[in-house]
């Protein structure tokens, strides 16, 4: 249920009803004297509360007591189900439940507290608890059978609250798989986050690679897998790649974005842009970005070098001194990355690079919400509640 389809009516009528099945069970249980057999007797009336997603539930029961074979006294009160699942409660259960998922879903602690009459802190806390019960997994049974693994490695900055202060921090995803699945998603995923706000220290190349070579051994056994690292081309990313003695790769969609950001007419700001590409393209009758996307989705990196090339050589005088200079860091970035078709073809393990779906998937979604900003601590938390059977959050 949506608290925001519940109407007073039908809130009153439930704690109405409950009040009244409640009082009556207790007073039915009082007079049937069961509990005389164990030497309780009945002491006083109390009245308890409970809140719950009706609202504030007010009622009274019976309270007990006796003395035990020590010579202390005991008390208990009077339970039916209900009453036995909230025990030592003062907020029901469902309720409980109900306030974590919508705190999941994007909905914020102040205004769930405003609208149950709770603390936005007991929110919080109830939030961090439940993350803290979530079990740890491993995928050691289900990677038998495989032989290659796969990690996609990048950097994405998000707004978290240190200290009631919002701030950038930078967070660093190693996402570990077993590949694709028949819906092509990836599976059995080990999600290895850095969060850090500005100015902290990060863990170092060497360190994460220690970090990732432990997570590997624990989650996925301690076997000999290929290992395919994929990344934007950020030296950090071949660093790790290296010392995994893993296979480098280039993740396709940088490749077209950098491609895009040079070739494409309406990614630069200048508005001359796509004035002087056009009558670049006409002089050469190519379609640059067209050409340079069909190119690279057939793997041919020495052809989309040779293009870029072509570009300068024969229609490098239409074209601006920055037009110029950005088709030149283009091809070193490709020649840098040491793009090898081999490396992106299926018989050798490959299944498509996954870099910006890990980072939207399994981080942006959860935790860019509107009208909501999360500490470090609740974003975390709420991570570890979206853990599904196939994936597992590492922080570090």
């Amino acid at each position: 249920m949506n608290f925001y389809e519940s109407d007073d009516l039908n809130n009153s009528y439930w704690l109405k009803s409950m009040k009244e099945k409640i009082e009556k069970e207790d007073e039915e249980y009082r007079l049937k004297g069961e509990y005389r057999k164990e030497k309780w007797r009945v002491q006083k009336k109390i009245e308890r509360k409970l809140k719950t997603i009706f609202g504030l539930l007010v009622f009274k029961i019976t309270k007990y007591q006796r003395i035990n074979e020590d010579g202390k006294i005991e008390t208990k009160q009077f339970e039916n189900d209900f009453l036995l699942k909230n025990r030592n409660y003062q907020i029901e259960v469902d309720l409980q439940k109900l306030l974590v998922n919508w705190v999941i879903k994007g909905i914020s602690a102040t205004e769930l507290a405003s609208k149950f009459d709770v603390s936005r802190t007991y929110i919080i806390n109830l939030v961090k608890t439940k993350a803290e019960q979530v079990k740890e997994k491993n995928f050691i049974e289900e990677s038998k059978d495989k032989n290659i693994l796969y990690i996609n490695l990048d950097d994405t900055f998000l707004s978290l609250k240190k200290n009631n202060r919002k701030m950038k921090f930078k967070h660093r995803m190693l996402v570990i798989s077993t590949g694709l699945n028949e819906k092509r998603e990836m599976k059995n995923l080990s999600l290895i986050i850095e969060d850090r706000a500005q100015r902290q220290k990060c863990h170092s190349v060497k360190e994460l690679i220690e970090i990732t070579k432990n997570v590997i051994k624990e989650k996925y056994g301690n076997k000999n897998f290929k290992i395919l690292v994929m990344g934007d081309g950020a030296s950090w990313i071949k660093r790790i790649a290296k010392g995994l003695d893993a296979t480098y790769i280039t993740d396709i969609y940088h490749i077209l974005a950098n491609g895009n950001k040079v070739l494409g007419y309406y990614w630069n700001k200048y508005k001359s842009n796509k004035e002087e590409l056009k009558k670049a393209e006409r002089k050469l009758n190519i379609k640059f970005m067209k050409e340079y996307k069909k190119l690279v989705l057939e793997f041919k990196f020495q052809e989309v070098i040779e293009l870029l090339e072509n570009i300068l050589s024969n229609a490098g005088a239409l074209l601006s001194e920055q037009k110029t200079t950005q088709i030149k860091k283009l091809i070193n970035y490709l020649i840098k990355n040491d793009l090898k078709t081999e490396n992106y073809l299926p018989k050798n393990g490959y299944q498509g690079t996954h870099t910006e779906i890990s980072v939207s998937h399994y981080l942006k979604k959860f935790i860019i919400k509107r009208f909501s900003t999360f500490s470090q601590k609740t974003a975390r938390a709420i991570l570890k509640l979206n853990e599904k059977p196939n994936n597992t959050y590492i922080f570090i």
